[in-house]
This record gives structure tokens, C-alpha cells and sequence, in this order.
């Protein structure tokens, strides 16, 4: 039997007895499960991860087509074996393949003759500083530049570059240019023109050069180098806000957005919408074809709901129907232009109304909504046990804590938010309508809620969390049963649930989090703890500092997050800033470049050549 243990490393390797082993593997696996021995077939398919790999590390020595045919000749296998009930796991995917590749072809050098494709502007094609990325934002800016839909973001040119979507010296071939050419993108009716193609293929193809001052910089800021240079000192442009509305309008966030979340996600929610028609977040709703702004009667949402000139069903399916006044207030809001009021089209509806009751509602009114949630939301996460509540202030504490182990650390936690108000020089609370405070007796209880709640496993070594569930801001602490351990945790996950409630991302609030505790509780003997996995961290870099920052929340992110906080604010001096900022309506990353002098990607960079 072939097996991979017979690999030779890929720099000895040529394309053809690649691929070959690869087809090889396919091949035996394929007779094993005609024969009837799908368990043996699984044994051997799942040996073809390495040789897929050794495929992709041969760079540009293999063709983008040859690795998609690959990878699609594995899944189709993977596919009879699931259907014989023998399911496989860890199959690379054709994008998570081509990215090797196109990160290995970085590391090789370039070809020693190209053709200079028909547009190319020089001997590096067109410009993407003055021509591509104007397009990319122009084109794909609202889903994957702002934001992240799919998991892909081209956020800046150093994120697109590693999301190999982008394959330099074959344009036609690149993921990017195949979704536009084949109409896949950009969605919601937009368009790319022809010629704006071929000249986004010929500057891949001429090798994809970065001819601007910073790849890190966010992509609607990119600038040729010597334009950045000249203008280095000026101040950094902010995001436009929305379009404000009118006091007698409709808003979207708070009148609208919570009937849709509570009448339909139910079933155009989530992975697998009812007619593959998604109402997770405003830019699907507004993409969908559904409404016509303008022309509310019209508008297949509103005949929907009333279950007029309709094929199908009314909607809701099978549950009574809206009030007539509801109805009215979605036909009313699309009238008026259907516009949206409060964050972007990426954000969830979920979020979008949560947010519109933030901010319509009074501090007294949020608080007594939050604060009834919350014991919903502890029962969400620890379903077999129900958890004792303290009351303190703008803090609502649900938690396992016995006998007068609850009330200690409620009343810890509002010491310590009374410190941070201080800090932050805030005559307000933390956080409008106040914050949970889940305080957990065990550090699997902890573990449960994360998995109930976040819906995958708790990192290890993670021991707190703040987040937004619904109209809840919450910061989740493991009770340390050392008192200063204890308020080190809640003064670090209450500065993270306050940067959450604000728009800042998981990253950012629990390596602000921590450094604003170090400057709180510097007895505390945990701090030696977060001070060994710095030292870990800066002798090993992240090796993909690109998609750090969009990678699932990790200890190790927080560790290194922290530690390149510090060098640019060590205490968290800076925070209360940032916080104005954002409380003013700008997003994260104009907030963060105006208070820090640059973006995150660039704090990285800069601590990574301080580590070497």
C-alpha cells in the first residue's frame, strides 16, 4: 500500500510525480470503496492531506486549475464515503490550497521572463495604489473591505495578499478575478466593467506589486509612496457616517430591524436559510430583491406580510399575522427611502436592533431590560443550573458562587467599576444600561458557557470574556479564589465589555483589558502568569500577521495583542480617547488610527521588529 511516510520534502519535488502521488492516493481509496471496504478507503484518503500540500508548495510550478481539480477529485470521495456512513475531517479545501501556494510563491523568486500583459503600465503593470485598489473598494468595499463577509477580507493589501484569493503571475486563474467574471461578485446588482477586469488580471498577472508606502495601511487609504510621504503629518480622514434622518422617519434600528429579527430569522436565518433567503444582517435584506425603496405597497416584503399578490405562502409561514400597524411601520420605513441609521450593512440584524434600543432607550430603561436578560443568558450557557444574582449599581452579577462568595464578588466587581470609571474619566456608567457580570465557581462552568453561548470550545488558557448576546453586555470571569486574582479578572473583563458595548473588536477589549489591570492590581500573583506567556510570545512571532487580527479570539492573541498594545501605551493612558471616539459614532479602525498613529496591523509589525 502507498503511503505518505514515502514522501520526499517538496524542494525535490516536480509538479508531475506530485500530483501523480496525490492521483495515486484518490485512485487506491476509490477501488477500496468499490470493493465494499469503505472503512478502508477512509484509512487511506485521509493519508492525501500531506501530498495536497506538497502539491501546493511547488508555487507557481503548478497551475491553480491542477489544484482546484485536486481538491475537488478528494471532496467528491470524501462525499461517496459520507454517503456510506464513513465521514473524513481535515480535507484541505481548494482556497485553503491555493493560499499555501500563493504564500509559498511569495517566497520564491519571480519568474525570469514574464510577458507584460496588454495593460500593464510598466514593467510592474498597473498601479494598485492608483487604479486597483480604487476599484476594490469602489466594487467589493461595503462586504469585504469594511467588513468580512465569507471570511474574506481585503481590509488591506498585506489581508489580501494572504488570503489567496490572489495568486501573483496568473490573473485569470485567481479566485478574485473568477467570482467577478463569473458573476458571483460583487452581489446586490453591482458591477465590474469589463476593461476594470482585464486590468485587475494583467496586475496579478505582471506579479501583483504593492507600489504604495505601507501594506498595512486600510485599502480606501492607500496611497502611492511618494504621496503617503508628503502627506504623513496631515491628519487621517474618518469614515462618512450614515445619512441622518428625520425626526419624524422611521429608524431602522430600533422600529424596524427588532420585527424582523423576532418574526422572520426564524427561518431565513442562520447557515441554511428557507429559500436561500438570509435576513442575518441589513445588506442581505437589502440586497435581496425584497424591497424597493420608495415604494413601500410594492415592495415583496410588504405583500409578503400582508399575503397580497403573492405566489406562495403569506409570511410568517404558519404563525398568525404582523398587526396592520406593524406592517405599516415597515411599509412607512421603506417609503422613506429604506435607509438604514446605525452601524453598516455587515452588521447582524440581531446587533443592528440591540443597538437601536441602546440608543432610544433611557440608561433606566436598558438597565432593566439588560438586567432581566441576564439570568436568561446564564441559563443559556449552564443549562442544569440555575445562578444566584447580586445587584450593584449598573452591575448585575449571576453566578454559582456559594454562601457569601456571591456577595464578595458583586461587591469587588463595583469597586473595581468604580476605579475604571475613574480612569477612563467617566461622570457616566461603563456602559449604557450597565453590564452582566457572570462569575463562574469552576472553570468548567466557564467552559460550558462559552461553548453554549459562542457555540465552539473555550480557548485554553482564557479564564475571562466580555461580549454583546443580544441586548446583553456581559463580562464572564473563572472566580480565582485569591481576592486580587479575583479583581484583576473583573477589572480586565469589565474594560473589555465596555470597549464591546462600543463597537471594539474581542481582540483589542481583552488586550486593553489587560493592560488597564495591570495598572489596577499590580499585587496580583497572575500577573506573572500573563508575564511568562509574554516572553513566550516574543520568541514566536505570529507567522501569519496578516490574519491575526481576523482569526478566531486565542490566548495567544491576547498575550501578543497585549504586549504590542504596551509598547504604544503600556498603562492604557490612551484609552479614554479611543472611547470618546467611538462613543462619538467613529468605527474602530478611524478611532484606533487616531489614537494610536496608525492601525493595528502596523502596531504588530512594529512589535515583531522590537521582538527580533
Amino acid at each position: 500500500m502507498w503511503s505518505v511516510v514515502s514522501l520526499h520534502c517538496c524542494e525535490a519535488a516536480d509538479a508531475p510525480a506530485a500530483v501523480a502521488r496525490v492521483e495515486a492516493v484518490v485512485e487506491e481509496a476509490q477501488g477500496l470503496l468499490e470493493q465494499g471496504l469503505p472503512g478502508d478507503a477512509a484509512l487511506v484518503l485521509a493519508d492525501v492531506r500531506l501530498p495536497l500540500e506538497e502539491v501546493a508548495d511547488l508555487g507557481r510550478e503548478v497551475e491553480p486549475a491542477t489544484i482546484r481539480q485536486l481538491a475537488a477529485g478528494c471532496a467528491g470521495l470524501a462525499e461517496q464515503l459520507l454517503a456510506e456512513g464513513v465521514a473524513i475531517e481535515g480535507l484541505p479545501t481548494a482556497q485553503q490550497l491555493l493560499r499555501r501556494r500563493a504564500e509559498e510563491m511569495r517566497r520564491q523568486p519571480p519568474p525570469r521572463s514574464t510577458a507584460t500583459p496588454p495593460m500593464a503600465q510598466g514593467p510592474v503593470g498597473p498601479s494598485f495604489a492608483g487604479q486597483i485598489a480604487p476599484l476594490l473598494v469602489r466594487s467589493c468595499g461595503r462586504c469585504h473591505v469594511e467588513g468580512s463577509r465569507g471570511d474574506f477580507s481585503m481590509r488591506s493589501f498585506a489581508v489580501l495578499a494572504a488570503s489567496g484569493m490572489v495568486v501573483p503571475g496568473d490573473g485569470p486563474n485567481s479566485r478574485l478575478v473568477e467570482v467577478i467574471r463569473t458573476g458571483d461578485m460583487p452581489r446586490g446588482g453591482g458591477r465590474v466593467a469589463a476593461d476594470e477586469l482585464a486590468m485587475l488580471a494583467a496586475w496579478i498577472t505582471a506579479g501583483a506589486v504593492f507600489d504604495g508606502a505601507d501594506p498595512t495601511v486600510a485599502l480606501d487609504q492607500v496611497r502611492p509612496a511618494a504621496a503617503m510621504a508628503e502627506a504623513a503629518t496631515e491628519a487621517s480622514p474618518t469614515t462618512p457616517g450614515l445619512p441622518e434622518i428625520g425626526p419624524d422617519e422611521i429608524p431602522f434600528s430600533s422600529d424596524v430591524a427588532g420585527i424582523l429579527v423576532d418574526n422572520c430569522q426564524r427561518c431565513h436565518g442562520g447557515g441554511n436559510p428557507s429559500g436561500d433567503f438570509s435576513l442575518d444582517t441589513f445588506a442581505e435584506l437589502a440586497d435581496s430583491g425584497v424591497i424597493e425603496p420608495g415604494r413601500g405597497e410594492e415592495s415583496l416584503l410588504v405583500r409578503k406580510l400582508l399575503g397580497v399578490n403573492i405566489d406562495g405562502q403569506r409570511m410568517p409561514r404558519g404563525r398568525p399575522p404582523l398587526p396592520d400597524e406593524t406592517i405599516a411601520v415597515i411599509r412607512q420605513w421603506i417609503d422613506e427611502g429604506a435607509r438604514l441609521d446605525l452601524l453598516d450593512g455587515t452588521a447582524e440584524l440581531t446587533r443592528i436592533a440591540s443597538e437601536g434600543r441602546s440608543r432610544n432607550f433611557s440608561h433606566e430603561q436598558l438597565r432593566e431590560v439588560r438586567f432581566q436578560e441576564a439570568p436568561l443568558l446564564w441559563r443559556r450557557g449552564i443549562v442544569d443550573e440555575e445562578g444566584g444574582v447580586e445587584l450593584r449599581g449598573d452591575l448585575c452579577l449571576v453566578g454559582n458562587l456559594q454562601g457569601e462568595r456571591l456577595a464578595a464578588a458583586a461587591d469587588a466587581a463595583a469597586d473595581v467599576a468604580g476605579q475604571l470609571r475613574t480612569k477612563f474619566r467617566m461622570s457616566e456608567p461603563l456602559v449604557k444600561g450597565g453590564i452582566a457580570v457572570f462569575a463562574f465557581a469552576r472553570g468548567y462552568d466557564f467552559s460550558n458557557f462559552w461553548q453554549n453561548v459562542m457555540g465552539r470550545e473555550r480557548p485554553r488558557d482564557l479564564l475571562g470574556h466580555a461580549d454583546v448576546s443580544g441586548d446583553v453586555v456581559y463580562a464572564a470571569v473563572a472566580i480565582d479564589p485569591d481576592a486580587d486574582n479575583g479583581r484583576l479578572m473583573f477589572a480586565a473583563e469589565l474594560t473589555a465589555a465596555t470597549l464591546r458595548a462600543r463597537g471594539a473588536p474581542g481582540w483589542f477589549a481583552e488586550a486593553a483589558g489587560r493592560r488597564v489591570a495591570r495598572s489596577l492590581v499590580p499585587e496580583a500573583s497572575m500577573l506573572a502568569i500573563w508575564d511568562d506567556a509574554e516572553v513566550v510570545a516574543k520568541s514566536s512571532p505570529p507567522p501569519n500577521p496578516e490574519q491575526f487580527f481576523t482569526a478566531p479570539l486565542s490566548a495567544e492573541q491576547v498575550t501578543i495583542a497585549s504586549a504590542a498594545l504596551a509598547a504604544v501605551d503600556r498603562e492604557g493612558d490612551r484609552l479614554p480617547g479611543l472611547i470618546s471616539r467611538l462613543e462619538k459614532g467613529d468605527d474602530f479602525d478611524t478611532a484606533f488610527r487616531q489614537t494610536y498613529r496608525g492601525l493595528p496591523e502596523q502596531m504588530l509589525m512594529a512589535w515583531i521588529r522590537r521582538g527580533r
